[in-house]
């Protein structure tokens, strides 16, 4: 009778096939830099959400199908600096003038409504933030948003500190 795979053996898996990926890519001849990933988030019984990244051309390419029955979500990523709070977000095939970015209290909305297609993401933030502050740029299909963190009035030390 065949045992089902434990977590640590996919795991050992997937770091064979990264390496096995990494071997395969060539070393030369790459005008830029190309970026490849995935998440994949599991809560509970809930139906796991996979995020991917992928160079816009192969975009298309990979099948749902091929990725499980998660529903598939474009990139984003949250990350808390000292004095910052850096998203970054995979938005393809959208004109920056069509990309929105709604900072309300602890979450950040970024919407893109565009004939090729539209998207509409969201993130918890780690704290809270000055959103009327906030640094966006767009570029190469990468949404880049810059939050400060939001101070205490008093001291001017970050509000979320103990």
């Amino acid at each position: 009778m065949d045992r089902k795979p434990s977590f640590e053996d996919i795991v050992d898996d997937l770091n064979r096939l990264i390496r096995m990926l990494i071997e395969s890519m060539p070393a030369e001849g790459l005008d830029e830099t190309v970026v490849y990933g995935f998440s994949i988030i599991k809560r509970g019984d809930e139906e796991p959400i996979i995020r991917k990244m992928l160079p816009e051309d192969e975009f298309d390419e990979i099948d749902d199908e091929d990725l499980g029955s998660g529903m598939i979500e474009p990139h984003i990523e949250t990350i808390e600096g000292d004095d910052e709070v850096y998203i970054t977000a995979e938005v393809p095939n959208i004109r920056e003038e069509d990309i929105e970015v709604d900072v309300r209290e602890r979450v950040v909305r970024i919407t893109a409504v565009s004939n090729g297609g539209s998207c509409s993401l969201m993130s918890e933030l780690p704290c809270a933030v000055d959103a009327s502050l906030a640094k966006i740029s767009y570029r190469n299909d990468v949404l880049e948003v810059v939050l400060p963190k939001q101070r205490h009035p008093r001291t001017g030390h970050d509000s979320n500190a103990p």
